[in-house]
């Protein structure tokens, strides 16, 4: 569980590694306190985190670099509490971001410069800062639709893909075709047609991953009939047909995985369900009142909430609810207002929410009121900036809701875009759409940006598409590690800790390792490596120990291995390498056993390869590359195939690059890279293609290539801003890709982040670090966070600190589901018996509807729970002699286990891989409901 508020912060505040008194306690008096004017100013960078800044401390006596800075934080009511710190920086820092905070809260905060000895000066000097309560955001352009449309169904697939399905085109032409967005390509391609062409359609996402398809119209005949989309085999099949046609109706699915159909132009009252298993609708209770144009919600107890729309007479103010257990409809509380096609949205706490939609005149609705299930009301909460009618409401991962576009009072189309926060009640303005469009598709991707397509613009339908993001993220301080190190290994543990091992202090190579526990953003101290080691592979075995391997030591290179043991904190020693090696790439094979491959020791690059087997403990030797080489990129494909490219050989930098098969026990070559270059930085993209950047060849390079392992070929791509070495690369849940520190062409390491869009092929500026640094280790946590720790700044020498950084998801977890146990057990990591039926148990599997479900291109509720198996973790590992770069923990597989059944949304089941299917080792299981994930939990694949 990640941390969230103040009282977190102080239960995780300094941990291990900030032993002795804080607070003002008097130590040794052998030097003065140094003089320090306290901090100069706190501004919010997130809705949950904020930079605070101040000049260092000076004294004659007390160099700059052995000073630290103790953080605090009080309510903005009154002052910071100097009873205990939430916080220690690196000696020297003047900068310090302070995540865990609450969305639009005030808070005082002050800094005291602290001595090693635990003294602090007596400085007061408070700043106070609100943090934010709407993210920066930005619109992307995404590929176009093959066909322009409008009023066409869409949903989201378990897939993470997106189905559009007919609609019109701009001549009014009625369409039969479908089409899928792919978000790591942010691009469409064809898929199979609808076998009849129809408008007004309404689309569910079923519980084995079909999607639905029901009525509509073909512009002069209404449809009762429907079909189902096979996202294995891309084709549509008839399926049963409603009892009686209908289009422009509302559609949910309820929480036994059956579909509810009602209202809509033919439909009058009239509700009908769909049970996916015969394929057949049988009708159900009618509403109350006929209706059309009303928004349709699946509250959180199972109950459906029709509110609104019209009856083809009067406008309605009139909301009733649906009892799947009665199967019958019943009035609830009416709203202030009557409105037809507003914008809808359930919201985290189990509300409902309309905005806007007209009430029967020309003039389209600013208002806003929310429903409250437990007491069956409605109240009215903040208006929207601009009134707008047929505008789709998206729910956000963090529990706002975006509204983008629809018409306005002047019956304009709108680009403008606002979201709303249920916290305070309030709308924010946010980027703008590049385009105008109303009456368009609107859905949340599996990774939290929104998708926007089609509609209808100025000129009729529109083919354009954009992806809108916010800008959500900040780096934040967490527990300072107990030695500053760079050089070293970063593996994350099947607990969900994360390890880091050996590396160097400065002066010494270090024998010594860390663990992590993200629940408290704490350091700990664990058992020692028998021989300190730098630039060496460490990867996660399937027996759940670490494997170290080779390295460099205070005498030179090491063919030395040992295993850690989590369990116990312990080291013992292994079969060693029959080559010493640094500098070498180690991966984990789709079998259990390890490759270690190429590097560097005695004055020369490596060409030689060898395998360790976890169940004799040794090495034996495997096929040798054609080119020896070390300080290459690498990474371990989605196949288990291990990629190697570039890097130093004997005498030039390479281009060249070479792929291990586990199969064959040999290395071929596959497509050069278009510039040769070395301590460039890999990344595997989430579509299986894999990003290089940056490195050097006669000087710092920007440039970046893309590897498609399809083609084996590599493709020029969008270039960073600044040139860099040892740099990591982590891969974001959305698919993006960080390229984080670095050093750079001036000889000073990097403080800049910048942010690699697959779909766009371009990088863009993030969140800055508060220092530089090169050479740190970045690691995903399971919560979706990014861990980077220790590295190195040529002024304030290897890095002690650590920090956190959250894409957009806020500090509260309460929106999205909740995994409690797996396989019946609570304990993890789980092993998952091979082609099993498991029940999964936790909260919130049904998820929050993201959309209306009203208008059919305004985008079915992706309520549709789905489970993911994202690894294997830790299976990639390996420093280069340049200061200990490692690609963070990427998920070569993404293997989708749909839910059989979910039930009252906390449990569901799931059949795991049958034996041999995936690779062994330790995997996140998640499930994603609503489109947001949840935290992670590790299994363990035999």
């Amino acid at each position: 569980m990640r941390l969230a508020g103040v009282a977190a912060l102080l239960l995780a505040a300094l941990g291990a590694a900030a032993t002795g008194c804080l607070g003002g306690r008097k130590g040794p008096t052998s030097a003065p306190l140094p003089l320090f004017a306290g901090l100069t100013s706190a501004v919010a960078v997130s809705a949950w985190a904020v930079e605070l800044r101040w000049s260092p401390a000076a004294s004659a006596d007390t160099p700059q670099s052995s000073v630290s800075y103790a953080v605090y934080v009080g309510p903005s009511s009154g002052p910071a509490d100097y009873s205990r710190a939430v916080a220690l920086t690196e000696p020297g820092a003047t900068a310090f971001v302070l995540g865990g905070l609450s969305p639009l809260r005030g808070y005082v905060f002050a800094v005291r410069a602290r001595l090693a000895d635990g003294r602090e000066d007596g400085n007061r000097t408070e700043r106070a800062a609100t943090t934010a309560g709407a993210f920066p955001a930005a619109w992307a352009a995404a590929g176009p639709l093959g066909t322009a449309r409008v009023r066409f169904a869409g949903a989201l697939l378990q897939t993470g893909k997106v189905l559009v399905a007919g609609g019109s085109n701009p001549t009014g032409g009625v369409l039969s075709s479908a089409e899928l967005f792919d978000p790591a390509t942010g691009t469409w391609s064809a898929t199979g047609s609808l076998s009849q062409a129809r408008e007004g359609l309404v689309a569910a996402l079923l519980p084995d991953g079909r999607v639905l398809a029901a009525g509509g119209w073909n512009g002069s005949t209404t449809f009762g009939t429907c079909e189902t989309y096979d996202p294995t085999a891309g084709t549509w099949t008839v399926t049963g047909s409603l009892a009686t046609a209908r289009v422009w109706h509302s559609a949910s699915r309820l929480a036994d995985g059956r579909v509810l159909a009602a209202g809509g132009f033919g439909g009058g009252a009239s509700a009908e369900l769909y049970d996916p298993a015969p394929g057949t609708w049988t009708a159900t209770g009618s509403l109350t009142v006929g209706r059309r144009g009303f928004a349709l919600w699946l509250l959180r107890d199972g109950r459906l909430l029709a509110a609104g729309g019209t009856d083809g007479i009067s406008w309605l103010r009139s909301a009733e609810l649906y009892d799947p257990a009665t199967r019958t409809w019943a009035p609830t509380g009416a709203m202030n207002g009557a409105r037809v096609n507003p914008a809808a949205s359930g919201l985290p706490d189990g509300r409902a929410l309309v905005a806007g939609g007209t009430p029967g005149g020309p003039t389209p609705l600013a208002s806003a009121e929310s429903y409250d299930p437990a007491t069956g009301t409605w109240t009215a909460t903040g208006p929207m900036g601009t009134g707008r009618v047929e505008a789709p409401a998206t729910l956000l991962p963090n529990g706002r809701v975006l509204v983008a576009g629809g018409a306005s009072n002047a019956g304009t189309i709108l680009a403008a875009a606002e979201v709303y926060s249920a916290e305070t009640g309030t709308w924010a303005t946010t980027a703008s759409l590049a385009a105008v469009r109303t009456d368009h598709l609107a859905i949340l991707l599996a990774g939290g940006s929104v998708l926007v397509a089609g509609g209808l613009g100025s000129s009729g339908a529109l083919a354009s598409t954009e992806v809108w993001r916010e800008d959500g993220g900040a780096w934040s301080g967490t527990g300072l590690l107990a030695t500053g190190r760079s050089g070293h290994g970063a593996t994350p543990l099947p607990d969900g800790r994360v390890m880091v091992s050996g590396g160097s202090d400065g002066p010494n190579v270090l024998a010594t390792a860390e663990v992590y526990r993200p629940d408290t953003g704490a350091w700990a101290v664990t058992g020692g490596l028998a021989a300190a080691r730098m630039t060496h592979g460490a990867v996660l075995l399937p027996s759940g120990r670490v494997l170290a391997a080779g390295g460099s030591g205070p005498l030179g290179a090491l063919a030395s291995c040992e295993l850690y043991d989590p369990a116990s904190g312990t080291w013992t020693a292994t079969g060693g390498l029959a080559s010493a090696r640094f500098g070498h790439t180690l991966a984990l094979l789709p079998d259990g056993r390890a490759l270690a491959a190429a590097g560097y020791a005695s004055g020369a690059p490596l060409s030689s390869a060898e395998i360790y087997d976890p169940t004799t403990g040794t090495w034996t030797a495997t096929g040798s590359l054609a080119t020896a080489r070390d300080r290459h990129a690498a990474s371990r494909l989605a196949d288990g195939r291990v990629l190697l490219a570039g890097g130093a050989g004997p005498a030039s930098i390479l281009a060249n690059a070479e792929l291990y098969s586990v199969g064959t026990g040999t290395w071929t070559s596959t497509g050069s890279l278009g510039t040769g270059r070395t301590d460039a930085s890999a990344a595997l993209l989430v579509d299986g293609r894999v990003l290089v950047a940056g490195g050097w060849n006669s000087a710092y390079l920007t440039s970046a290539e893309v590897y498609d392992p399809a083609t084996g070929t590599w493709s020029a791509t969008g270039s960073l801003a600044t040139g860099q070495i040892s740099a990591p690369l982590a891969r974001l849940p959305d698919g993006r890709v960080f390229v984080v520190g670095g050093f750079n062409s001036v000889g000073l390491e990097l403080a800049s982040c910048e942010i690699y869009d697959p779909a766009a092929g371009a990088w863009s500026p993030g969140r800055i670090l508060p220092n530089g640094v090169s050479g740190a280790t970045a690691t995903a946590l399971p919560d979706s966070r990014l861990l980077l720790a220790g590295g190195y700044n040529s002024t304030l020498g290897r890095l002690r600190a650590a920090f956190l950084h959250d894409e957009g998801r806020g500090a509260s977890t309460d929106q999205g589901p909740r995994v409690d146990s797996v396989a019946g057990s609570a304990a993890f990591p789980v092993t998952l018996p091979a082609g099993s039926v498991v029940t999964i148990t936790g909260l919130r599997f049904r998820g929050t509807p993201v959309g209306p479900g009203q208008a059919a291109e305004q985008g079915a509720p992706a309520d549709a729970p789905f489970v993911e198996l994202l690894g294997p973790i830790g299976a990639l590992g390996g420093g280069v002699s340049t200061g200990g770069q490692e690609t963070a923990t990427s998920s070569e597989r993404r293997i989708v286990l749909p839910a059989a059944s979910f039930g009252s949304g906390s449990s569901l089941t799931v059949t795991t891989p049958a034996s041999g299917s995936v690779p062994s080792g330790f995997y996140w299981i998640r499930v994603t409901a609503g489109g947001v994930p949840s935290d992670a939990r590790v299994v363990r694949i035999p």
